[in-house]
């Protein structure tokens, strides 16, 4: 971290637990697949206190965040021989979510100084995808 021409270094020691489960049914029609299925994912985060920096380093407390969507997509590939094409478009609703923008994180005070200030956790990405050839 640098504040102003000094630089200091910050640490914190913090877990998290992740879990996703993602069942998903469609139907080859050779070329374009459409496929159906549903996300849910729940994600359990550490509090933290930075150490270091002045006071100036990042707490938050502990928290959890869980959601679930539908999904429905179609899949369209083409391959020659060792060569291929592979793309996909994708729709998501959500159907249900809670703690995406319940943690706050703050400034780690220290005795003599005056700082103050708040910023809300982003929310979580909406999905990841690895697309593989069989």
């Amino acid at each position: 971290m640098q504040l102003g021409e000094q630089h200091e270094s910050v640490s914190a020691d913090y877990a998290d637990n992740f879990f996703t489960a993602n069942p998903e049914a469609g139907y080859d029609f050779g070329r374009f697949t459409p496929y159906a299925g549903v996300n849910y994912t729940r994600i359990e985060r550490g509090g933290f206190s930075e150490a270091g920096g002045s006071g100036f380093g990042l707490k938050a407390s502990a928290g959890n965040a869980e959601w679930v969507r539908a999904i429905a997509g179609l899949r369209a590939g083409k391959r020659w021989g060792r060569v291929g094409v592979h793309g996909f478009a994708e729709w998501q609703q959500s159907l249900a979510e809670s703690g995406l923008y319940a943690q706050q994180a703050s400034w780690v005070r220290t005795p003599g100084r005056r700082c103050t200030g708040k910023v809300s956790a982003l929310p979580a990405a909406c999905s990841a995808s690895v697309e593989t050839w069989r």
